[in-house]
């Protein structure tokens, strides 16, 4: 439990590794990996210029992942949570204000893994939004402008990211999940209670579901959906 402005705030304390932008976690194991030359050293301290800011969240973040723990279950229930959150969004997700929550997360992280699955396509999955991450940090002093991100996207898989960014992004479009989640063998549908469910398509073409291992770092198993 974290404490701000007398009132007491429930936080996690454990995050669920299945979320689509995991990816951005795994890319900031690697640079920490890279940076101590081979090992992530005994000592990393994660801080931020304002409390609130998140700091809690990328630590636990950061020690899920490096224990590798997800499930392709858990990856599906991720994603059909943050698409019931955005749905609840009424304004473009750059769109000024600082008390969207859910919404707003599940938005960003839904932009995230649509981004991840259009680069795996284009690559045939020599290529992911870890890479993009890395470019970023290689590339860009903090903090990031979108010319910044849609540099770091163009350099890894040329697109018209600027394109997605007008529709999806600044504007009022929808994401286009149906579609993402078509790329990786995915099909969305409505459970009775009215929120998303995202569940293996068993139509689907075995390209897509070698693009879903990739992106969820899933094995390949005889048979699986």
């Amino acid at each position: 439990m974290a404490r701000r402005s007398g009132a007491t705030v429930g936080r996690p304390s454990l995050i669920d590794v299945a979320s689509p932008s995991v990816e951005v976690i795994r890319a900031l194991r690697l640079a920490l990996v890279l940076k101590g030359g081979g090992t992530t050293g005994s000592n990393v301290v994660i801080t931020s210029a304002e409390p609130g800011a998140g700091k809690s969240t990328i630590a636990a973040n950061l020690a899920l992942v490096s224990a590798g723990l997800t499930t392709p279950e858990q990856f599906n229930a991720k994603l059909a949570s943050h698409v019931t959150n955005y749905r609840k969004l009424q304004t473009p997700l750059d769109a000024p204000g600082t008390h969207k929550g859910p919404p707003l997360y599940g938005g960003g992280a839904l932009v995230a893994f649509t981004w991840d699955t259009m680069i795996h396509e284009s690559t045939q999955n020599a290529r992911g939004l870890g890479d993009v991450m890395r470019a970023l940090l290689r590339d860009t002093k903090k903090p990031y402008a979108w010319s910044d991100i849609e540099a770091a996207l163009t350099s890894v898989a040329p697109g018209d990211w600027e394109g997605f960014h007008r529709r999806y992004i600044s504007g009022t479009e929808p994401l286009p999940l149906s579609e993402a989640l078509a790329r990786v063998g995915l099909v969305l549908s409505q459970s009775g209670d009215g929120s998303a469910r995202v569940t293996p398509d068993p139509a689907a073409p075995e390209a897509a579901k070698a693009r879903r291992r990739a992106m969820t770092g899933s094995p390949s198993k005889r048979g699986s959906p």
